[in-house]
């Protein structure tokens, strides 16, 4: 399967003369970044990203202590942190299989419905069997993070400009990840829980399928 040189899968660099015979490539479609950032589509999808890291982070980066708060061994609660990011690596899979059948809007709106489900076990995490839940449900919904932005950054600006949009976007990722955590342990120290946190990392998740769906249904390289 690997090759030593773009020659050998019959690539040529930019502008290099084809092997005489050869079918000439279709020029990839989409818009440059001055135009798509113009559009709602960007910043309904840069408004999605940020919300989702948001939620993702603020809870990831303080499971571990929520779990221990309220009784489990640090033991129980690592391992309720590996189920869960083992689970998203399942979730992935899953999810990429899922759009392709079924399309981006299905698989945004049922697997954000799955991570909120996975949220909703953290109130009942004092008993062992919903923090194990929470680890296989939140892990499998989790995959919305990173398998439907670059999808939904696609059937949004097209490929032609792909790398640098979706470079771009990478930074409300970012953004996204430094509110979660700060903002979960600002609402800790203020109630003295993360139930708030949870509350408010739902309304979240409502918001951010809000605005894929919304972004979706004004997509124009790729059916949704």
């Amino acid at each position: 399967m690997m090759k030593r040189s773009p020659e050998e899968g019959g690539w040529h660099p930019d502008g290099a003369e084809r092997a005489e015979g050869a079918a000439p490539e279709a020029a990839a479609e989409g818009l440059p970044f001055g135009d798509f950032v113009k559009t709602p589509v960007f910043w309904l999808l840069a408004g999605m990203i940020l919300l989702v890291n948001t939620l993702n982070m603020g809870i990831q980066q303080h499971l571990i202590p929520y779990l221990t708060d309220i009784g489990h061994s640090s033991t129980v609660a690592a391992n309720v942190m590996g189920l869960y990011l083992g689970m998203t690596v399942f979730g992935k899979l899953v999810l990429g299989s899922f759009c392709d059948r079924k399309g981006l809007k299905a698989g945004l709106t049922i697997f954000t419905a799955i991570l909120v489900a996975g949220i909703v076990l953290l109130f009942g995490a004092q008993l062992t069997v919903f923090a194990v839940l929470f680890g296989v449900v939140y892990g499998f919904g989790n995959a919305i993070q990173t398998v439907l932005p670059p999808l939904m950054t696609v059937a949004g600006a097209g490929l032609a400009h792909f790398a640098l949009i979706y470079g771009i976007l990478t930074i409300f990722q970012t953004l996204g990840s430094g509110i979660g955590m700060p903002l979960s342990g600002y609402l800790y120290d203020w109630t003295g829980g993360y139930e708030a946190a949870f509350y408010v990392y739902i309304v979240l998740a409502v918001l951010a399928v809000l605005l894929g769906v919304a972004a979706l249904k004004r997509a124009r390289f790729k059916a949704s």
